[in-house]
């Protein structure tokens, strides 16, 4: 019965690792209109046999022509705009939002999806007219048909284009997207610790688990480059841990995920007996770790919340100057640093990997990510700076007292950034004071959870 269980926690450990590498690997954006284009070409030769079984003359030919010719000419610029439209999209979220959605973006569904329909049933008319012209005068009706069928799913597909690119030009959906890629990338990193919000203790910033100083160190190197990026996005611990088991040695994984990985890189130092650690073990320890081209929401916590950092830095900008976006993104990391405090207090999940070891984030790492480069750049900005304490007070209210040091640590020196920015005695009441809508009032917020008092209205 052990060796069934085995069995089939391998295949499953397997199947989440093939899942994993899907997801988070980088996506050929060629290779869907591709794939498309040589469909339509298919379906030419399908439809066309149609129409040879069954002979109709009840659609005059030059009809057919024309109407063949007006969706290939339509097709071609809506194609235009499709990379028009991929092109403002990756441009916006460059300057405006953040480089880590740039490859999101880009390699959006609907931009791949509206690209290849457009372009297969330009393929797909232009086929067929051809054919209408090299043949008797009898219309197509069969592939008249099909192609009318793809002229309205195209246009249908271009309404959904539009809607795509709106949201990504509105920062306020594009944040709430982020937010809710974190929400995901949470969930499915920690299990749910939320039933016992007072249970466990808070990690110290330190490596997990433990290894023999006095054993004999081999380092494995990065000396085959991964094709789809350099950027670590996810690493397959169960596997490690065979594999440390198997060989009898320990694994100290070097690089964090989200670490961009050099040529000659050490990726990990095998502690113990490693005399055998051939070319082979090495490509075994390698197909461990996947690389991305972006440390984007979808890896890890830590890179939802620097992606929506990114926003509220370019919102606080000199070039910008919006404030207001700097507040939105605050509402979101409050809100994903609420989700991750738990979950962060009771992760048990690397308990089981006595064979591998390395870095794991911790509580004050989120806070760090969450708010100290915002704080930096709050620089004389009233409303960011409460929206920032009311995020600071919320975690506090919400957290038992082993994670308040590092927001307690925060809030002391946002006052002393406060005492040292503004000089009059209004200005340091006004800076001082806890707001979740930034400047929502000159009190601020009264709620028991920020400020303590009685809810006022």
């Amino acid at each position: 019965m052990r060796a069934v269980a085995d069995l089939g926690r391998l295949i499953t450990d397997w199947a989440r690792w093939r899942r994993t590498k899907r997801r988070l690997g980088s996506v050929r954006i060629w290779r869907l209109p591709v794939m498309l284009i040589f469909l339509a070409v298919v379906m030419t030769g399908v439809f066309g046999a149609i129409d040879n079984a069954t002979e109709s003359e009840t659609v005059d030919t030059g009809t057919m022509a024309t109407l063949l010719s007006a969706i290939a000419g339509g097709m071609i610029t809506l194609t235009g705009l499709v990379f028009t439209a991929t092109t403002l999209a990756m441009q916006f979220g460059a300057t405006q939002v953040s480089v880590r959605v740039v490859p999101v973006l880009q390699q959006d569904p609907i931009m791949r999806w509206s690209n290849g329909l457009f372009l297969a049933t330009f393929v797909y008319s232009l086929i067929v007219a051809s054919d209408m012209a090299s043949e008797d005068n009898r219309a197509p009706i069969a592939s008249g048909a099909f192609a009318l069928f793809l002229a309205v799913a195209s246009a249908i597909m271009f309404v959904v284009l539009v809607s795509k690119v709106g949201r990504i030009l509105n920062s306020t959906r594009l944040l709430r997207w982020i937010a809710d890629e974190g929400h995901r990338t949470i969930k499915r990193t920690f299990i749910d610790a939320s039933s016992d919000p007072t249970a466990g203790a808070v990690a110290a910033p330190a490596p997990y688990g433990t290894i023999d100083p006095d054993a004999p160190m081999t380092l494995v190197r990065l000396r085959r480059l991964p094709s789809k990026g350099r950027v670590l996005v996810a690493i397959n611990l169960p596997q490690l841990q065979r594999l440390g088991t198997r060989w009898g040695v320990q694994l100290d994984v070097l690089p964090r995920i989200g670490d961009f990985v050099a040529y000659e890189a050490p990726l990990f130092a095998v502690y113990g007996d490693s005399d055998d650690l051939s070319e082979i073990r090495q490509r075994q320890l390698l197909a461990t770790m996947c690389f991305g081209d972006a440390h984007r929401p979808a890896v890890s916590p830590s890179a939802a919340l620097q992606a929506i950092v990114d926003v509220a830095l370019k919102a606080l900008s000199p070039a910008i100057n919006d404030p207001g976006r700097a507040v939105q993104a605050i509402d979101h990391l409050e809100d994903l640093l609420l989700l991750l405090a738990p979950r962060v207090r009771n992760d048990r999940t690397l308990e089981v990997l006595s064979r591998v070891h390395g870095y794991r984030r911790t509580w004050n790492d989120y806070v760090s990510l969450a708010t100290d480069e915002i704080r930096h750049f709050s620089t004389n900005t009233t409303q960011v700076q409460r929206r920032l304490r009311a995020l600071l007070l919320t975690l506090q209210a919400s957290t038992p007292p082993a994670q308040h040091p590092p927001l307690v640590e925060r809030l002391a020196a946002l006052d002393q950034q406060v005492r040292a920015e503004w000089k009059t005695d209004l200005d340091i009441r006004l800076a001082s004071v806890a707001d979740p809508q930034g400047l929502g009032s000159e009190s601020g917020s009264q709620s028991p959870s920020v400020g303590g008092g009685p809810e006022l209205r």
